[in-house]
């Protein structure tokens, strides 16, 4: 039961990620010194980022960190269905 749910739980997350990818990335303006500069916002986290650039390779960690995850799960859903 819990492997479905963690399984379902994955997939949730890369539905987010799927429409968070197709949306313009959302511009967050940081003010310091009498100066404004541009900073990207990360859909998944909230993480404001300058300059925004980074975004790109931040989501490049999200999607590793996804990719760890989903072999872990199916490392465990393995040993759960020998177990049976």
């Amino acid at each position: 039961m819990e492997a479905m749910e963690a399984m379902e739980a994955v997939e949730v997350v890369e539905n987010v990620e799927s429409v968070a990818k197709n949306e313009p990335a959302a511009v967050y303006d940081i003010h310091y010194e009498n100066a404004t500069y541009q900073a990207a916002v990360c859909h998944r986290c909230g993480a404001k980022m300058f300059p925004a650039e980074l975004l790109e390779a931040h989501m490049d960690r999200h999607q590793l960190k996804d990719m760890f995850l989903e072999s872990e799960l199916k490392k465990l859903q393995y040993a759960m269905n020998r177990m049976r």
